[in-house]
């Protein structure tokens, strides 16, 4: 099984301090298939650690230790359901693409957002239009996105024209800059973050923002 070691010795300062300004090791193996089956991170002495589970598919199905998480699958490799430790979701899809999402309790799932989506790079890349995101509101709040060249969603904004929302993008994904609030996970080239795990969902992997494995 093998493993790497990322020693971080300059800290770097930004707008927004980032993770691997703080860290002071990190410890992640792998399994036969270039699956990540663990990740220990070291900040001043403490150690917190994630476990990873993946199915037959090597789709990323739950994460356990200082992250609890879980994810489903449609035949088609599609994510219809999340669990995180903040909310749980469930996906209606066209095509490929997610359109609607609910939030799901025990009792009732309802209708939490839409996505309106345009022409793309292809896979959905730079292709999200607006969402209209219910939150009790039966009228829906609008949230327009902006996007750059390589697909990533760099500012959104409200029915009015206002920024809400501003970021600029490293190579894999990571924001040294981020400016305002956004409710919407289509960021780094319009895909979905789990910014709890630092991974964003390619569809059959999940790659790692900081380190774009």
């Amino acid at each position: 099984m093998e493993g790497e070691i990322c020693i971080v010795a300059d800290a770097t300062s930004s707008s927004r301090e980032k993770e691997s300004d703080q860290v002071d090791n990190r410890y992640s193996p792998y399994d036969n298939n270039g699956n990540r089956t663990n990740k220990t991170v070291t900040v001043g002495g403490l150690s917190t650690s994630t476990t990873y589970v993946y199915d037959y598919d090597n789709r990323l199905t739950s994460t356990s230790g200082s992250i609890v998480s879980a994810f489903k699958y449609d035949y088609r490799s599609r994510r219809y359901y999340r669990s995180t430790p903040t909310e749980t979701n469930t996906c209606v899809f066209d095509g490929g693409l997610c359109v609607q999402e609910y939030t799901q309790t025990p009792a009732i799932a309802n209708l939490q957002v839409e996505y309106l989506r345009g022409p793309d790079l292809g896979g959905g890349v730079g292709g999200m239009v607006y969402s209209i995101r219910k939150d009790g509101n039966q009228q829906g709040q609008i949230i327009c996105s902006h996007s750059d060249h390589r697909g990533d969603v760099i500012a959104r904004s409200d029915d009015n024209g206002s920024l809400t929302w501003f970021a600029i993008y490293e190579a894999y994904g990571t924001r040294p800059f981020e400016w305002g609030t956004n409710l919407d996970r289509q960021k780094a080239n319009t895909k979905d973050e789990e910014a709890e795990l630092g991974l964003l969902n390619e569809g059959m992997r999940y790659r790692d923002l900081e380190t774009g494995t």
